[in-house]
């Protein structure tokens, strides 16, 4: 397709994970590998429906437009049957279709082969829930993708690595394959570049963004630490229930 991954997304691409996550620093490539590996499914296994979620719709359509980049950079070699702005569908039956964050956008669709939720820390929790049931018959591989934003929600639940978030883990039959990748280890962005950005963003913007920390909300009245800390399972009820 005229295109050279990095050894992370090479990886991915040919990976046979049924749950994967990428943690990625902007412009670190997640969203172009996850078009190429939605291209590949699709041409390869004939009535496949890959799903993108998006926040929006607009960011939606970008992947999609990607996909079919890469799809004509192949030659174009399944015949499209249709093609417009939300979605493809080509001749072996398989469709790619992108959706917003709205959970009526779910109804209707069953058994896909592939759902990807680019942007996922962005997108609801209502949705992500609203969609892993539509996998259940196919065995499908779900996707998830996205820098941080914040430390609360489904996206960051399946990268938080405090006791809690671990315990929540282990109890998983179909454990997360996560990949991670900070702006260190992105050829393409230079120690200069990193260095202005700090000094324009700030550190707290600048880890989120470009070094993947899970940071909580500017407007938060109490920290999720402090929050999880006044916590506790062991305290018994004064009366008991019917009292």
């Amino acid at each position: 397709m005229g295109w050279r991954p990095d050894p992370w997304q090479a990886r991915f691409l040919t990976s046979p994970g049924k749950r994967e996550s990428l943690l990625c620093s902007r412009q670190a490539g997640k969203s172009t590998a996850t078009a190429a590996r939605v291209v590949r499914e699709a041409l390869l296994y004939p009535r496949a429906d890959c799903l993108v979620f998006c926040p929006t719709m607009r960011q939606s359509m970008e992947m999609l437009r990607k996909v079919r980049d890469f799809y004509r950079a192949l030659g174009s070699p399944v015949a499209e049957l249709a093609d417009t702005k939300t979605s493809l569908e080509l001749a072996n039956g398989s469709r790619v279709i992108s959706l917003p964050d709205s959970q009526e956008g779910v109804v209707g669709f069953s058994a896909p082969r592939l759902v990807v939720i680019d942007e996922g820390s962005r997108v609801s929790d209502e949705l992500y829930k609203s969609v892993r049931p539509m996998l259940a018959v196919s065995k499908g591989q779900l996707l998830t993708l996205s820098t941080p934003f914040g430390n609360q929600g489904w996206f960051f639940d399946i990268w938080d690595d405090s006791a809690e978030g671990l315990k929540r883990r282990s109890k998983l039959h179909e454990p997360w394959q996560r990949t991670a990748v900070p702006a260190s280890q992105i050829p393409r962005i230079t120690p200069e570049f990193l260095e202005d950005e700090r000094a324009e963003l700030g550190e707290r913007w600048f880890q989120q963004e470009y070094f993947l920390r899970f940071l909580d909300s500017i407007d938060a009245v109490f920290s999720q630490a402090v929050i999880h800390g006044a916590r506790s399972e062991g305290i018994e009820p004064l009366f008991d229930l019917g009292a």
